[in-house]
Order: C-alpha cells, then sequence, then structure tokens
C-alpha cells in the first residue's frame, strides 16, 4: 500500500517480536486523535516478517485488538481487522496500518490496543482452528475531548 505521511512525525510504530512490545515514539502521545474523528488518522506498524519458524506473510489475519472507554466508566472491546497489510517495501519486515474509526473515538479518554496475527487450519472440521498465534503487549493512545 502507499500512504502518504507528514514528514515530522515518527513513521511508525515498531513491535519487537522478541518482546512483543510495540515502540511508540514521544511524538505518537502527542498526536491529535480527537473524540468522533472517523478514518482521520492511521497508524503504522512494522514487525519482523520472521519469528522464530514463522513467517508472518503465511498468517492469514492480522488485527489490532482495543480496549476504549463506555462514555459510562466502563470500557468496550473489540478488534479491527488489518487489510493495509505492505510485505515488500522494508527488506524482512512487514509493515501494516490501523485505520483508527468513530467505534475507537466515540469516547475520550486512555486506548489500549495491541496486535494479534493468527493463521487457521482450513481444512479442520472445528469452524476457526487456531494453528499458530502471536499477541503483542498492549500499548495506549489517548483520545481527546471535541467540543
Amino acid at each position: 500500500f502507499l500512504l502518504k505521511l507528514p514528514i515530522d512525525e515518527d513513521a511508525f510504530l515498531n513491535i519487537d517480536a522478541n518482546s512483543r512490545v510495540i515502540n511508540t515514539p514521544a511524538s505518537f502521545n502527542k498526536s491529535a486523535i480527537i473524540q468522533s474523528d472517523k478514518v482521520a488518522e492511521t497508524v503504522i506498524f512494522t514487525i519482523n516478517r520472521y519469528i522464530d519458524n514463522m513467517d508472518l506473510c503465511n498468517t492469514k489475519k492480522a488485527f489490532v485488538q482495543w480496549t476504549a472507554p463506555d462514555g459510562n466508566g466502563g470500557v468496550r472491546e473489540w478488534a479491527t481487522e488489518v487489510d493495509l497489510i505492505d510485505k515488500e517495501s522494508i527488506p524482512e519486515k512487514i509493515k501494516f496500518g490501523w485505520t483508527i474509526d468513530d467505534e475507537v473515538t466515540r469516547y475520550p479518554g486512555k486506548v489500549q490496543f495491541s496486535v494479534t496475527f493468527f493463521l487457521t487450519d482450513d481444512n479442520s472440521i472445528e469452524e476457526n482452528a487456531v494453528l499458530y498465534r502471536i499477541n503483542t503487549l498492549p500499548a495506549t493512545l489517548e483520545v481527546k475531548a471535541a467540543l
């Protein structure tokens, strides 16, 4: 995929595949994600393509799992499927984007997110039988209140 990124932003959140940590640059926490934004921001991640004996290009699905405020002091949990995936522009890495929608930005506050890649067994009689799954540790972004 091709995305135009502002020149003054740290472009990527790099995932350390060994520690499973999503490294967020200081500028990420200063970025403007505002309540009710809809597809206004895309968070770009990179991760090593090869992790132990798995080529992540062979996994069938990637999701950003998130927990966001529900407006009543609780939280809402969901997972957004990643559909912006670039397997070629950075050697030995996968670059992918999470476009933040208005479900994530519905209420202001802290949003925790993590990434998961998994491979299912299409030949299993059990629906969606998982053969491989790797998760990251959570990171946080803030949705700022709108007027």
